[in-house]
């Protein structure tokens, strides 16, 4: 029976060479960190790995940027050094407006250019389906344009970073100081909180310390209570340009009472 996909596990390079030693493998889709069941960040030499599986077996490799644009205005890519074969990003790169952008290195647009040649009656954009009534229109084209200009920029992410830093080095003392075996991973401007001692290595960790059931509901229910929403498709906490570290150290303390109320601790 014929194949159309395989899905290999994150930060297992076996499991992709064993995806990619069929030799059917046209393209690797990933995340330069995982993102849906919160940050899952690459072990030391994942994407070194990756890349280098990649072009021996002769697959493309893409890089999904529509969720990670937090670690940098030039995202994880451009930040850690990432080699793609094809870049994409989504709506964060026009500041949640419906948006989305692509690219690729020159070899692969010299062999697209030989593919969408002049022979192509409705020329590249019918071809890939990109281009028409669906996307460049003004709305989205102009947040682009202020993101790229206004948001995505060292001066803007030098702020949140500062911010970041202090909410992170707060929540990771609470978790210290009351010895509860809770773990904070940080990308650029964001981080997660888990129920779990250490970071996940893969997405059934990740989803595993979200805690729902017990830990994800109180948590989030006691800090609304408190005047704070933490983002709830798992515990993830951003910081904005206008994040103040008055915010930061306000939202410190409300965790440690909740914590102390999780021991029932004074």
């Amino acid at each position: 029976m014929a194949c159309s996909a395989r899905i290999a596990t994150w930060n297992d390079l076996d499991s992709v060479e064993d995806a990619l030693r069929h030799g059917d493998v046209a393209l690797v889709i990933s995340e330069p960190a995982l993102t849906n069941t919160g940050i899952v960040m690459p072990e030391p030499g994942f994407h070194e790995g990756l890349r280098a599986l990649c072009t021996r077996y002769g697959a493309y490799l893409l890089i999904d940027e529509t969720h990670t644009l937090s670690e940098g205005p030039r995202g994880c890519t451009g930040e850690w050094g990432l080699e793609p074969d094809f870049w994409v990003a989504g709506k964060a790169i026009a500041s949640g407006v419906p948006c989305a952008v692509y690219g690729f290195d020159e070899e692969v647009g010299d062999r697209l250019a030989v593919l969408l040649s002049a022979d192509d009656p409705q020329g590249v954009g019918g071809m890939t389906g990109l281009g028409t009534t669906v996307a460049g229109n003004a709305l989205s084209t102009h947040a682009l344009r202020m993101t790229l200009e206004h948001v995505l920029t060292e001066e803007t992410y030098g702020k949140m970073r500062a911010t970041m830093s202090r909410l992170v080095e707060g929540m990771r003392d609470v978790i210290a100081r009351r010895a509860v075996p809770f773990s904070v991973t940080a990308m650029g401007n964001r981080c997660d909180l888990r129920f779990l001692p250490q970071p996940p290595k893969d997405a059934f960790d990740g989803a595993l310390g979200i805690g729902v059931g017990g830990y994800f509901e109180f948590v989030h229910l006691r800090a609304l209570n408190r005047g704070f929403m933490i983002i709830p498709y798992y515990n993830m906490f951003l910081s904005s340009p206008h994040t103040s570290a008055e915010d930061v150290d306000r939202w410190i303390a409300c965790f440690d009472e909740l914590v102390a109320d999780m021991l029932g601790a004074d």
